[in-house]
């Protein structure tokens, strides 16, 4: 072995010393046992025998049950969880129908156990609150952030409005500079004006004719363009007047009211002001800039259409969740009622329902369950974004309910798997030395139907504390081995087992020898990784005290990397170390005829 490998062996036993005190089984034992997933993808583990629940919290707390304790007075405790659900039919069943439907509306909690679903995280949901500290305050009152959402909105529009502004100011300019502007009159037409006649002594001489006229062209001739006010900024009037006489001839001082027009020499309209800024341009310049100016803007509009468009949908998913957390909190209402008087605390989910919970959190239960979230229509959006931003003010000291809901639910789903699978309740033993009796058990992974019951007794007063456990290939060694210590684990953790009955001590380690694989990273060959997994063992046994006991199985992979001989040398020194430890039971599993 070489220096580097010898180092890396040295290394990987310092780290598994650290954590031999922190736990029963460690990740190898796990991986073994596959109680979580299994190693070739057939199945799911040892979970998939117990898993019935509903919710994302309620699996999480089931994962976490299944590492083995060795508290005695806590494991009595969980076996009579477990019993005051199947004691209790009616609860039984009241409560599985009440987890499927926080399982329907799981969406609820997704703001509260998947951060990725916070639509607090997403910038246009962020713009729709005061994120300046010293307005912060403002975000608890539902017409302050309906007003600033309306003025967001606004504020949105003012490129749009801005745009528009220019392209009528275009197209009104092109108007003017096409000679297709007037002169605004109001009430000219038919109509007779008012014209105060003043008698003046000023003849002009006219030429005889039928009919003399005066041309006066104004509005009265009903031109709605106005084409003809259009000469150098002077109205040429044209007055028709009948049977004047060319001695006697009357003018007549005609006062019209125009609007923002002069017929007074020196005087301008419309078409002067537009002259001095715009200067003279085809038709085409005009349309070009128009059309320019439309294109910059398009885009611009397309975003801020998009942008109000994804926040409207934003927002009624948001209360799609707020619904849907609000059937949720009337669940874990009805949920907490129904185990008053079970051997389930429940001190948090008690507290966020009554008057001991924060002001906030009494807030936030008050809108969920008297808002109509449900008919939401996405039109006033203050009570939305309140109730949301609440939530998640209030998000952690929600969470240790949430767990104590996950938490029963674990302990129902236990108690569907105990029916479903003819699991017994085991017994503990007081004892000096480990002892463990097992009747009529079989595989957890397995129906009680399918399996072959065995029974066993591991005692040192049999001399049965190491057992070696040979035979033909598929005469069931593995499965005698994996089922006495997955057994071990359903006691140590929810105080049942595969077995008709069980009695046992606990233990306080409980290692496993199975699949062992090299490991190119850190240079370890097959028999160096094989050498390093047994001392590990070796050392987890020697961390129990005299009054802790540890369970071990090595399976007959053990020592099998090198040759024959070799092999059954080097398992037999290592099965005879373990037979010093008077604490330790264990099962080997071999095809070497010398260990036998």
């Amino acid at each position: 072995m070489n220096k580097s490998r010898i180092l890396s062996f040295v290394a990987t036993i310092a780290a598994f010393s650290i954590t031999l005190h922190a736990q029963v089984i460690s990740s190898y034992e796990v991986k073994d046992l596959e109680l979580f997933s299994s190693n070739n993808n057939s199945h799911k583990g040892l979970i998939e025998k117990l898993n019935f629940t509903n919710t994302p919290f309620g699996k999480e707390q089931l994962q976490e049950h299944l590492l083995p304790i060795t508290d005695t007075q806590e494991l009595l405790r969980r076996q009579s969880k477990v019993r005051f659900f199947l004691d209790n039919q009616k609860a039984f069943d009241d409560l599985t129908r009440q987890f499927k439907k926080l399982g329907r509306n799981i969406e609820g909690f997704l703001p509260l156990l998947n951060p990725e679903k916070n639509f607090l995280n997403q910038e246009i949901i962020k713009k729709c609150y005061f994120n300046w500290d010293f307005m912060k305050g403002l975000n608890s009152s539902e017409i302050a952030l309906e007003f600033k959402n309306i003025m967001q909105t606004l504020v949105m529009f003012a490129p749009t409005i801005e745009h528009l502004a220019i392209h009528l100011g275009l197209s009104y300019i092109k108007q003017v500079k096409s000679g297709g502007a007037s002169c605004n009159h109001h009430s000219h037409g038919n109509k007779h004006h008012k014209h105060e006649h003043k008698h003046k002594h000023h003849h002009h001489s006219h030429k005889s004719a039928p009919s003399p006229t005066c041309a006066i062209a104004s509005s009265h001739n009903h031109d709605p363009l106005g084409t003809n006010l259009l000469s150098h900024g002077h109205h040429n009037h044209t007055c028709n007047h009948h049977n004047h006489r060319h001695d006697d001839h009357q003018h007549h001082d005609h006062k019209h009211h125009h609007h923002g027009h002069h017929h007074e020499d020196g005087h301008f309209c419309t078409i002067d002001l537009v002259d001095s800024i715009v200067p003279d341009m085809p038709d085409w310049v005009f349309d070009a800039v128009n059309y320019a100016h439309w294109g910059m803007h398009l885009w611009s509009m397309k975003e801020v259409g998009s942008t109000i468009i994804t926040k409207h949908s934003t927002i009624k998913l948001i209360a799609q969740q707020l619904a849907k957390l609000a059937q949720n909190i009337k669940t874990a209402l009805h949920i907490q009622q129904r185990l008053i008087l079970s051997p389930f605390k429940n001190e948090q989910l008690t507290k966020i329902f009554s008057k001991d919970a924060s002001e906030k959190i009494q807030e936030l239960i008050t809108m969920l369950l008297y808002e109509d979230f449900e008919n939401y229509e996405g039109v006033f959006v203050g009570v939305v974004l309140k109730t949301y931003g609440l939530l998640h003010e209030v998000k952690e000291e929600l969470m240790p309910a949430l767990d104590e809901l996950g938490h029963v639910e674990a302990f129902l789903s236990a108690a569907t798997a105990f029916q479903a699978n003819n699991y017994n309740f085991v017994g503990f033993i007081d004892n000096d030395i480990p002892v463990i009796e097992l009747e009529n058990f079989w595989h957890p992974m397995l129906t009680k139907d399918q399996a072959i019951a065995n029974s066993m007794t591991f005692a040192k007063e049999n001399n049965t504390n190491n057992v070696i456990i040979t035979g033909a290939n598929r005469a069931g060694k593995t499965t005698v081995a994996t089922a006495t210590t997955l057994n071990l684990i359903l006691a140590q953790t929810f105080g049942f087992a595969a077995a008709d009955s069980m009695r046992f001590t606990p233990f306080h380690k409980i290692t496993t020898y199975i699949e062992v694989s090299d490991d190119i990273s850190t240079d370890q060959s097959k028999f160096v990784a094989e050498m390093v997994r047994a001392d590990m063992c070796l050392q987890s046994i020697k961390s129990c005290n005299n009054n802790e006991f540890s369970f071990s199985i090595f399976d007959d992979s053990l020592f099998k990397s090198t040759t024959h001989e070799n092999a059954e040398k080097t398992a037999y020194g290592f099965i005879k170390q373990l037979s010093n430890f008077d604490n330790n039971i264990s099962i080997t599993i071999t095809h070497l005829l010398g260990l036998t």
